[in-house]
């Protein structure tokens, strides 16, 4: 995700935390000074918010080390200020692994607020205040009901919380048919953002934001799975394009720009004698253009740790590299030799297409019952 840090790689895979935490902690700081909080009181409050990012992380990592123990790759974890996102290969279709994934993160905070319990059913003070924590008590008690929150959330039935997932695995082990059980399990969701929505017209505008939040992604998630479903019928040598435009090692940053400017394509193969050596994107050439200059060549600057597949790979895996990995190309390969590329652009405007002709064939048969 742009505008974020890389900060380690624990088990593997890359942790990143977005820009606008830099913000959420002035924020934080700040109305724990306009409520009148002493500075130990300030400095309470933000750490009590870095405290809350690391279990959030320690949230994701539970989904990573699941799927990983299953052969599932989390290439990268992105924290966001909403949560945190882990990217994780291959989202499992087999709902005894996307419950056992999915679950791992809820285990991960239920277990901290476990340990956590004892001090706040023996707190003084139960009530919680983030801009006036007076102590350690305070502090730990704090965490412990934020965890507890954060649990009880995560498992509310509704996407892109995991109740949804957990629901839908339930679904489709039951019926075998995860299009169905998603589009329940979303239908739910949908309801619960509906309520939330309401809520928050009464309420706190907060809980309208998150219900409208919520209404969009089981939505999305509705129409994800479907797509991906369609996609499977499909191979890459039905979507590759085999007319595309190469750049070689050797060119300049100046002809990648001239070459993007002449014709239609956004992405481009490198190419070394022939033999493929890297890609090339429209955002990487402009990335280069405010940072380099032009004479430079492009074996410096184009992305050499890209992936392939072949021609009999699905639609729907290659579709899911693209929106994984968050590259724009994959170059098709057969014994070793370049055959076209996909992207996702080119996915989405096949199954257009697609789709097109299955309505219109559709019709016709209905017309010839008719």
């Amino acid at each position: 995700m742009k505008w974020s840090f890389f900060i380690g790689k624990p088990f593997g895979t890359r942790l990143y935390i977005h820009w606008t935490f830099l913000f959420l902690l002035i924020w934080v700081g700040l109305n724990a000074v306009r409520a009148g909080s002493s500075p130990i009181q300030v400095v309470y409050s933000i750490l009590f918010m870095l405290s809350v990012i690391t279990c959030v992380l320690m949230h994701e990592l539970g989904h990573a080390i699941a799927g990983k123990q299953l052969g599932y790759l989390t290439r990268k974890i992105t924290l966001l200020p909403i949560g945190g996102i882990a990217n994780i290969e291959g989202i499992p279709d087999n709902p005894v692994h996307e419950l056992k994934v999915t679950i791992a993160g809820p285990t991960v905070n239920f277990v901290i607020a476990f340990l956590l319990s004892p001090v706040f059913l023996f707190h003084k003070n139960p009530g919680i205040d983030f801009f006036h924590l007076k102590s350690g008590f305070d502090f730990v008690a704090s965490l412990f009901f934020v965890n507890l929150s954060l649990l009880l959330f995560n498992l509310l039935p509704a996407f892109p919380m995991e109740g949804g997932r957990i629901l839908r695995a339930i679904l489709a082990l039951r019926w075998g048919d995860r299009v169905k059980a998603t589009k329940i399990a979303s239908s739910i969701g949908k309801g619960f953002g509906g309520l939330f929505f309401i809520a928050g017209l009464f309420y706190n505008p907060f809980l309208a934001i998150i219900g409208i939040f919520v209404f969009l992604m089981a939505q999305a998630e509705n129409e994800m799975v479907r797509s991906a479903n369609y996609l499977k019928k499909f191979t890459a040598a039905d979507v590759m394009v085999t007319n595309f435009h190469s750049l070689s090692v050797n060119d300049t940053l100046e002809d990648a720009v001239n070459l993007l400017l002449d014709v239609q394509a956004k992405d481009f193969v490198v190419l070394n004698n022939g033999s493929l050596a890297g890609t090339l994107s429209q955002m990487e050439i402009i990335c280069a253009l405010t940072q380099r200059e032009q004479n430079i060549r492009l074996s410096e600057i184009m992305n050499s740790s890209f992936s392939t597949t072949d021609l009999k790979q699905t639609v729907e895996t290659i579709f899911s590299m693209l929106n994984q990995s968050g590259a724009t190309i994959v170059p098709v390969m057969s014994n070793g030799k370049l055959m076209g590329i996909v992207d996702s652009t080119n996915v989405k405007e096949f199954m257009l297409v697609q789709e097109a002709n299955d309505k219109r064939k559709q019709l016709f048969d209905n017309t010839l019952k008719e």
